[in-house]
């Protein structure tokens, strides 16, 4: 099965799962405040971030095993993993007697550590129409949930729907994953046999460079919301308007990236270096255009906007809209790098990257926040343009080191 055809297969479903989140969304307006949303948001951002410590990104490895019984081992290292850190978390939240929230956030995080995992390995068999197929249910549930659980004042019906969704999307991906007979089986008794030391070793790319890497991407896609908790005090109208849009543009964004991605990780381990070198000029000069055209198109989304969603409760979301949309672009533009990062174990020098963008956005902040600047647009202002720079370094980078890794095969040859 070509590479297109499997986007294609993925993008089918994933899309008509994303529709119907999106149709959901005006309703979702209606039925919950903009602080309600924030508070989900929040919980959200924090959610993922726990969902790194609970899996370590072992489960990215899991498409790139090509040897069976140590694919066998991998999986068992997964599911060691996310046990032993969900223990720990849930001990520490007896003992320091965290708030409610934090629990929520805890059980989102090991619910989606989970589903990663059970993700990859239908990745891993190839079986992208299955794979597609639970993207619709999984959506079904959570949009249905969140509409009946809007009419409790007890809970947050946000929240509880997403997590109602994660858990009957992790029973269908094992349901799957049964009836495939392209994975290998194993039994309880093998959680003792593998060694966990593996996790950081053998893994190690993952799990130390990979993990690290994947907290500061966490804070690159949700790092408005955890700037707005800190310098505006959490303002839930500020952060609700804000996870408000981007449940409006993500969603198309992440379909894409998901989809290719998805469908890369398979195809790259199937061609061979010269293959490689074309899809990457490819690739980085598509990746590169959108970049380049992102702003034009946040310009064009935050009138179109203001046009059919600003209402006086949501007056803030067409002016967010402009940087959310040319983030998102900005990031869809990194969708082939980031394959390219893990299938060539170069998550230390993104990681470096990261940092250094990390670190640049601080310093801008301190010092508007030392000067009394701290406008919410000038903020977002700042961290879009440093995304912006950082992201064409990112795709500079990896084609550069494609190229000279081609050159010295050739000079060996």
């Amino acid at each position: 099965m070509s590479l297109f055809n499997n986007i294609k297969k993925i993008l089918l479903g994933n899309g008509a799962a994303q529709l119907i989140q999106f149709a959901f969304l005006p309703l979702s307006a209606f039925l919950y405040t903009p602080e309600q949303f924030g508070v989900f948001g929040t919980i959200q951002a924090y959610s993922t971030a726990l969902t790194v410590f609970i899996s370590l990104q072992l489960y990215v490895a899991i498409p790139f095993e090509k040897n069976q019984f140590l694919l066998n081992d991998l999986i068992v290292l997964n599911f060691k993993c996310i046990f032993a850190v969900t223990t720990f978390l849930l001990i520490l939240y007896g003992l320091f007697n965290i708030d409610y929230f934090s629990i929520l956030a805890i059980f989102l995080a090991s619910i989606t550590a989970v589903t990663n995992t059970l993700r990859s390995l239908i990745v891993y068999s190839g079986n992208f129409t299955r794979l597609s197929t639970s993207y619709v249910i999984r959506a079904l549930v959570i949009v249905i949930s969140q509409a009946a659980l809007s009419f409790s004042t007890a809970i947050n019906g946000l929240i509880y729907g997403l997590l109602l969704g994660e858990v009957i999307y992790s029973g269908l991906l094992h349901y799957f994953i049964k009836k495939s007979i392209d994975l290998p089986s194993f039994s309880l008794r093998s959680l003792f046999k593998v060694p966990i030391k593996n996790i950081f070793t053998k893994y190690r790319p993952y799990s130390l460079y990979g993990s690290i890497l994947e907290l500061t991407s966490v804070f690159i896609f949700y790092g408005p919301i955890v700037i707005f908790s800190y310098i505006f005090n959490g303002n839930n109208n500020y952060i609700g308007q804000y996870s408000f849009i981007s449940r409006l543009v993500w969603p198309p964004i992440i379909l894409i990236s998901t989809s290719c991605t998805n469908a890369l990780y398979f195809h790259i381990t199937k061609i061979n270096n010269l293959e490689v070198k074309s899809l990457t000029l490819k690739a980085t000069a598509l990746g590169g255009f959108i970049i380049a055209i992102a702003p034009f198109l946040g310009w064009c989304g935050h009138y179109i906007i203001n046009l059919l969603i600003k209402t006086p409760t949501w007056n803030l979301v067409s002016d967010f809209g402009f940087y959310i949309i040319t983030l998102a672009f900005v990031f869809m533009g990194t969708i082939y790098v980031r394959v390219v990062i893990r299938y060539k174990h170069l998550q230390k020098y993104q990681l470096i990257m990261d940092i250094f963008f990390i670190a640049i956005v601080a310093i801008i902040l301190y010092f508007r926040e030392k000067i009394g600047i701290s406008d919410v647009f000038e903020i977002l202002k700042s961290y879009t343009v440093i995304y912006f720079i950082y992201s064409l370094l990112l795709i500079l980078g990896i084609l550069f080191f494609v190229l000279k890794e081609m050159k010295n095969q050739n000079i060996i040859k």
